[in-house]
């Protein structure tokens, strides 16, 4: 099981900086994809250890997403470039979006439609990969400071015992 943070804030750094290399025509896309592939990106004075090219992803299967934030949009944005499938969204019922569709959040129709499920109804067999967003709001409005941490004890749990 994989547990990052930061992620946000340094996809969107970094994602801006290699896009300004590639707007500039200062680094071609297949130099960029192979600089990626081995592991270290150095561009001007930036390095970058693409730590990510360890990382399981091949082996997810079916994905759930926690909470339907914005994080959550992209993924379900860009869900046809993923090679993994969501099975499903799910939120709190405090966020007022359970039962809600993701298309009609995000004004696109051109995607697989989710209804978002609440988290206390779901089905722990039935997916390999948890996709945990950010939790802090939540934590707060539901006055359960170790929300992400319950969530992560439970997926760790849940895959000891199902055998995943």
């Amino acid at each position: 099981m994989i547990v990052g943070s930061g992620n946000s804030y340094a996809c969107a750094h970094i994602t801006g900086i290699l896009s300004e290399h590639l707007q500039n025509f200062s680094i071609n896309a297949r130099l960029l994809l192979e600089r990626l592939s081995s592991g270290v990106i150095h561009i001007d004075n930036h390095c970058f250890d693409a730590k990510w090219k360890h990382s399981p992803i091949s082996e997810y299967k079916k994905a759930v997403l926690f909470p339907f934030n914005k994080e959550m949009h992209s993924i379900i944005r860009f869900q046809d470039l993923l090679s993994f499938e969501i099975i499903d969204v799910y939120d709190l019922r405090y966020s007022a979006r359970v039962g809600s569709s993701t298309n009609d959040i995000l004004h696109i129709d051109e995607y697989r439609d989710f209804i978002i499920r609440n988290i206390a109804e779901i089905d722990w067999d039935s997916f390999d990969t948890f996709i945990l967003g950010h939790t802090g709001e939540l934590a707060h409005i539901t006055n359960k400071p170790n929300l992400a941490k319950e969530l992560i004890q439970k997926v760790m749990y849940s895959q000891r015992v199902c055998g995943k």
